[in-house]
């Protein structure tokens, strides 16, 4: 039962990190018309459609309350600056390289847990930590003639989603669920529109459409990996998240016409590493590190810390 559960996993988040590159790929078709304020606010008003059946269903009242309304709030600033700094980066550079150093937050995460939760990071996940860093630099390649700013948000991208889902931890102790994913679509929405406001462009239906499928292929991602990771640890399955870089990769070839340098494969694969060095280190005391996860989504780290604990 236990292998047939490992395979359903990896089949998910398989399924969930092409839901998850696919919306990559058509927020950079529709960035081509379509401006990055635009994108974010109608990719987090556009979940609120997606998610008020369910809010109503568990009850509006029920939802609403919170013991934390100032960590939904930095949850809220620091992911939605993330979804600008990627969706930026998306428009810029090939998006194989967006979406890795995007996916950078598990090299941030022990830090910041080290400073704001009293974690203990272990000898073995600063090695990691170094490790991931070196594939970053060679990534960025500092002091090369190529080197393209642009690299720098996508990273910042990373950064910030560190920041998020440390604060999806910390408030999954006293929240539910469905209340961290509500406060989150509403602050994001409410604050993205004022962006949006002052940088309004008429919009296409067409774009208008595209903006609604992508917000469809995320939503079915984070349905998707929340599943995953029910049915086996975050050991097992984090590093299964990085297969995003080749469908990425094949994305940009095909539509893009983008090549991957040497630099990149090296650095992904000093990544992938640190990777699999985080994602097997474990709390003596009290619980395994779930940090590597670094593309799921916030609305499933609470059921994951609730199984690991």
């Amino acid at each position: 039962m236990h292998q047939t559960n490992l395979l359903k996993g990896i089949s998910f988040i398989i399924i969930a990190e092409l839901m998850f590159v696919s919306m990559a790929a058509l927020i950079k078709l529709v960035s081509i018309s379509v401006p990055n304020e635009t994108i974010v606010f109608f990719r987090n008003f556009f979940v609120i459609t997606i998610l008020l059946p369910w809010v109503l269903h568990k009850g509006f009242a029920n939802t609403i309350k919170t013991q934390c309304m100032h960590l939904h709030l930095l949850r809220s600033i620091s992911g939605l600056g993330a979804m600008y700094c990627f969706f930026y980066a998306l428009a810029h550079i090939p998006l194989a390289e967006a979406s890795l150093l995007s996916m950078t937050a598990p090299f941030f995460m022990p830090i910041i847990a080290f400073f704001w939760l009293d974690e203990t990071i272990l000898t073995k996940v600063i090695a990691a930590i170094i490790i991931g860093f070196l594939g970053v630099a060679l990534i960025l390649k500092p002091g090369f003639g190529n080197f393209s700013p642009v690299t720098l948000i996508a990273l910042a991208s990373g950064a910030l989603a560190a920041v998020a889902k440390t604060s999806v931890r910390r408030l999954s102790f006293t929240e539910s669920v469905v209340s961290i994913v509500f406060y989150f679509a509403i602050f994001s929405t409410l604050i993205s529109a004022i962006p949006f406001g002052w940088n309004w462009q008429p919009i296409s239906f067409n774009a208008l459409i595209l903006l609604f499928i992508l917000t469809a292929f995320g939503t079915a991602g984070q349905l998707l990996m929340t599943h995953a990771y029910t049915l086996s640890s975050s050991s097992q399955l984090g590093t299964i998240s990085y297969i995003a870089v080749i469908f990425s990769g094949l994305y940009g070839w095909i539509f893009w016409h983008e090549v991957l340098e040497n630099w990149f494969f090296a650095g992904t694969g000093l990544i992938v590493i640190a990777a699999l060095l985080i994602s097997h280190s474990r709390d003596s005391d009290k619980k395994e590190l779930s940090i590597i996860n670094a593309e799921i989504e916030e609305i499933a780290i609470p059921q994951i810390d609730n199984r690991l604990k």
